[in-house]
C-alpha cells in the first residue's frame, strides 16, 4: 500500500479529482475532506482510498494549492505555502508529487505536453522556511527525488506517444511569483539562465520538502509559450490555458498510478 501526497493547483479541483483517478483505471474507495490545522492556517484536503488493478489498495493526501475562503482561487503570491507543505509533510505520506500548469520555453515542447522537473530556479527574491528563528541550510543539488522522477517520466513517453522521439521530457522549472504572465524580455532571460518550462508555484513548495527530507517529483503540463514564443493566437489569457492544462491531465493521470506502484512495491 502506498500513501502519497499531491498538491495541484486550477487543474486539480474537487470536481477534476474522482474522474480523473478513475480515467486512468483506479478504484476509488472513499473520499474525505478534512481540515488540517498548522501554525500558518487551517488546510483543506481531501483524503482519497484507491484500488489499482492488482486490488492493491492506496492513500492519496490532496491539496489544491490556491485553496481559499468563500470558494476563491488564492493568486499565486499570495499562497501560504508553509501551510500546504506542513499538511501534506506530516500527514504520513512517504513522498510528494506536485501538478503544475506552466509556460513552455523550450522549442520542442510544444503546449498540450507533458514532461517532469528535474531541477528548478527561483529569482523572485522571496524566501519559505519553516525556520523563521534560526538559520537551516538545507542542500539543494538533489531536491527531485531521482528514482521517481524515472518513474514518471517512463509513463508518460508511454501516455503520449504522438509526441515522438524529439519532445522534450526533462525541465529546468523557473519561477515567476506572478500573478501576470511574464513579458517577452523575461522569457529571453529565463531562456539564458537555463529554464525550460515557467511557472508561479512549486519552487516554494519544493524548497520547504526539502527540510523536511520529503521526497518530492513533478508533472509539468504545457498550457502555453512563453511570450513571444509562437503565434499571437497560441497566447492565451489564465482560462484558456487553463482548458489546454486540463486536457493535458490525461498522461499526468497514467504517470500517477505508474507512481502508487512503485511506491507500494517499495513499500511491501
Amino acid at each position: 500500500m502506498a500513501r502519497l501526497a499531491m498538491i495541484g493547483g486550477t487543474s486539480l479541483g474537487k470536481g477534476e479529482l474522482q474522474p480523473g483517478l478513475e480515467s486512468a483505471g483506479l478504484s476509488v474507495e472513499s473520499l474525505e475532506e478534512v481540515d488540517v490545522e498548522t501554525p500558518w492556517g487551517d488546510v483543506p484536503m481531501t483524503v482519497v482510498k484507491v484500488k489499482s488493478g492488482d486490488n492493491e489498495e492506496h492513500t492519496l493526501f490532496v491539496v489544491q494549492r490556491h485553496h481559499g475562503k468563500d470558494g476563491k482561487s488564492t493568486p499565486p503570491h499570495k499562497i501560504e505555502f508553509r501551510a500546504n507543505m506542513h499538511a501534506l509533510t506530516t500527514c504520513g505520506a512517504v513522498a510528494c508529487i506536485a501538478i503544475n500548469n506552466v509556460g513552455s520555453l523550450a522549442e520542442n515542447w510544444p503546449p498540450g505536453s507533458v514532461g517532469v522537473v528535474e531541477d528548478v530556479m527561483c529569482l523572485s527574491g522571496d524566501a519559505w522556511t519553516f525556520s523563521e528563528d534560526h538559520a537551516v541550510h538545507v542542500a539543494m543539488t538533489r531536491v527531485l527525488d531521482k528514482g521517481l522522477l524515472q518513474v514518471l517520466e517512463q509513463a508518460l513517453l508511454t501516455a503520449q506517444p504522438e509526441r515522438g522521439d524529439d519532445v522534450r521530457m526533462r525541465h529546468v522549472y523557473a519561477r515567476s511569483i506572478g500573478p501576470q504572465f511574464e513579458t517577452p524580455a523575461e522569457v529571453v532571460a529565463l531562456q539564458r539562465n537555463g529554464a525550460t518550462c515557467v511557472g508561479m508555484t512549486f519552487v516554494p513548495e519544493v524548497r520547504l520538502a526539502a527540510e523536511r527530507e520529503m521526497p518530492m517529483c513533478a508533472v509539468v503540463i504545457a498550457g502555453n509559450w512563453g511570450a513571444g514564443m509562437g503565434a499571437d493566437e497560441d497566447h492565451l489569457d489564465g482560462d484558456g490555458v487553463t482548458d489546454v492544462a486540463q486536457a493535458g491531465m490525461a498522461p499526468a493521470w497514467q504517470a500517477l498510478v505508474a507512481l502508487l506502484n512503485h511506491l507500494g512495491i517499495s513499500e511491501d
